[in-house]
């Protein structure tokens, strides 16, 4: 969803503020993308054999300046003429560089095989995709002798770089789009040059350019179509006029926001000012249309405090205390006790998951039915449900990110939106198109709801699925693009939750790696912890200042050790070993 539609042909900004008049005076914080700290570009060792050319011609592709001239260092001139460099990079374990001559080849010929395990692909605007299943890659390279050098004929498309070299030279990063209910940005991580001089060009660029094709259905950006710069992105004086130096700030002057009003331009400033701010690039951020300020009610720089009203950081539920299923009712955890909440479900002995909303106002329970099978209870915090949908199972619910509805997914399939009417207690209850979900086989057993309300994570036959939730036509509602993000885990994901809009915990019945933290992208993937736990980890509940897990014995916390900087998994009071094998963690969400 788009105020705009970006032109397609802006997709293609690959090497600094291509949006950037080209008589536009030569002040900038780097406009083009240059070498990544810690990558030399140095000319091909003299002498160097075929098999060791190739693999230097790998590690010089992690410099993309000029076009990746490093790497074009290595081709012969007619190759490095043809070679398209710019449509994607390819990442790969384990290479290998290993002569395949065959049958023998002239002196001044050579062969050799590059091959590897595809990890992952690199796009032209820096989005991540995972290889779900990894192929083996491997391509035949041709090598002539050039003035008595080896050099590469027949390069591959694209580049290719070792899993090492990539994260080395490259840094995620979220790009910032809203939500469609502009209350909040949308993270769209992108791999950039890891180049401090070059960085806010870069990022600019890449707002400028729209969301990627997965996320665009499903955000806002107020960065309209025609948007271009004045002048190339640039430091700050101390006066706020353009400066080569940075440190003391960040400039930027666009031009072709004549049809924003005051609101659209706030939030445009919200979307430059968050992504610059993740990325550590420092304001204050003089922001401007055709000169002028950006928005005539601010006309001085801004700061991550003019836009704390979408600070993705937020969490509307930290306030909120921890909850916890305990003996089948809803019980609140205060500091010296733990007690049933007010309500009718304190009361329950049945209950086997619940969720509240952001806010805590609303809470939904599944809990068993008296003649088989589960039903999904709906209400306000502290006052009586109503049961608004049954089945043979059901997962934990998840709240919406208004809090307007709640999703739960019935018999393993049909996933379900279900509001109630603030006024009778009625509940409606809405099927979410998941026909998008058939190229991964097997039952959904884990659902959650982003706190942005824009993607669902999902556990899909044991696989780590994360969809965008889009409305395809009016009413309807479609998780779309779906992709697994966690291969490495295969299919023993059990459940999961968000950490932040951009970072799940997921539950694995993988005794050696119970508990991993795994981005959105699927480009990064750490293993928790194991210390205190008890396999295998039953629950996850998780939240950008809070993880807690439920073991066979009862509740735990993350938290960091007493004496070292170890994070430990820590008994919460109350909810410890003598709660027992049921209890299950609650948090907004």
């Amino acid at each position: 969803m788009r105020r705009v539609v970006v032109a397609l042909g802006v997709l293609l900004l690959l090497a600094g503020c291509a949006t950037v008049p080209s008589d536009s005076a030569p002040v900038v914080v780097g406009t083009a993308a240059p070498d990544a700290p810690g990558v030399v570009v140095k000319a091909p060792l003299s002498g160097r054999e075929p098999d060791l050319l190739v693999c230097d011609f790998i590690s010089a592709g992690a410099s993309p300046t000029d076009r990746h001239a490093a790497a074009r260092q290595y081709l012969t001139q007619d190759a490095s003429a043809r070679w398209e460099d710019a449509t994607s990079t390819t990442v790969l374990d384990n290479v290998a560089c290993l002569p395949d001559d065959g049958n023998g080849s002239a002196p001044d010929r050579s062969r050799i095989l590059l091959r590897g395990d595809a990890v992952g692909t690199l796009s032209a605007t820096g989005q991540y995709t995972v290889d779900p299943t990894p192929d083996p890659y491997a391509v035949v390279l041709d090598l002539e002798q050039v003035d008595g050098q080896w050099r590469i004929a027949n390069p591959p498309t694209g580049v290719v770089l070792r899993t090492s070299e990539f994260k080395a030279a490259y840094r995620r990063l979220p790009v910032y789009f809203l939500d469609p209910g502009l209350d909040t940005v949308v993270p769209d991580p992108r791999w950039v040059v890891d180049d401090p001089d070059s960085l806010a060009a870069r990022l600019v660029d890449l707002l400028v350019a729209g969301p990627s094709a997965d996320l665009a259905p499903a955000v806002v950006s107020e960065l309209p179509r025609r948007v271009s710069l004045r002048s190339n992105v640039s430091g700050m004086d101390a006066g706020g006029g353009p400066s080569t130096v940075r440190g003391n700030g960040v400039r930027i002057d666009f031009s072709g926001l004549v049809a924003l009003d005051g609101s659209q331009r706030r939030l445009l400033a919200a979307q430059v000012v968050w992504t610059l701010d993740a990325a550590s690039v420092g304001g204050p951020y003089v922001l401007l249309s055709d000169g002028a300020p950006l928005d005539e009610a601010h006309p001085g720089s801004w700061t991550t405090s003019d836009v704390v009203a979408t600070d993705p950081a937020a969490s509307p539920g930290a306030s909120v205390a921890l909850h916890a299923v305990l003996g089948g009712a809803l019980v609140e955890v205060g500091e010296n006790a733990v007690i049933p909440v007010k309500g009718a479900l304190g009361g329950y002995t049945s209950v086997q998951a619940a969720a509240l909303s952001r806010d805590g106002t609303r809470v939904a329970a599944v809990a068993a039915r008296a003649g088989g099978g589960s039903q999904l209870l709906v209400g306000p915090s502290g006052g009586g449900v109503v049961s608004a949908a049954a089945g043979d199972t059901m997962t934990r619910p998840t709240w919406s990110a208004d809090g307007s509805a709640v999703w739960v997914v019935q018999d393993g399939s049909t996933v379900l939106r279900v509001s109630q009417d603030p006024t009778t207690q009625a509940a409606s209850t809405q099927q979410v198109d998941t026909s998008t979900l058939a190229a991964t086989p097997g039952s959904i057993s884990a659902l959650r709801l982003s706190r942005d309300g824009v993607r669902a994570a999902l556990v899909v036959g044991g696989q780590v699925v994360v969809a965008v939730v889009t409305r395809t036509e009016p009413g309807t509602l479609t998780l779309s693009t779906p992709r697994v993000v966690a291969p490495s885990l295969g299919a023993t994901a059990t459940t999961l939750d968000w950490t932040t809009a951009d970072t799940l915990l997921v539950v694995s019945a993988d005794p050696d790696r119970p508990v991993v933290s795994v981005t959105v992208d699927g480009s990064e993937l750490k293993t928790l912890p194991t210390g205190n736990l008890s396999v295998p980890v039953r629950a996850v509940a998780s939240s950008p200042t809070r993880q807690l897990v439920a073991d066979s014995r009862g509740v735990l916390e993350l938290t960091s050790g007493e004496t070292t900087v170890e994070r430990v998994w820590r008994p919460v009071a109350g909810l410890g070993g003598e709660a027992g094998p049921s209890t299950l963690p609650v948090l907004p969400g």
